[in-house]
């Protein structure tokens, strides 16, 4: 995904959230993303990690109200 938002493929900002912060944070070692360079330090923000529903549906409604995303085709 972050790849996609690098190459510019998607114009769409779009909220990503990845559910389970246990599995997420041990799976994938942002911080060594980081320093090969796989992504920047601005592509961390293009996530959200969270294990609670309420948490991730006010990520996501605050998301796309601040986006201005409307509709299907955004």
């Amino acid at each position: 995904m972050v790849k996609i938002k690098r190459t510019e493929k998607i114009k769409t900002k779009l909220p990503i959230v990845l559910y389970g912060k246990d599995f997420w944070e041990n799976v994938v070692n942002w911080d060594y993303l980081v320093d090969i360079g796989t992504i920047s330090p601005e592509d961390l923000n293009l996530f959200h990690i969270s294990d609670n529903i309420e948490d991730t549906f006010k990520y996501v409604t605050e998301y796309i109200e601040k986006n201005a995303l409307k509709g299907p085709n955004f």
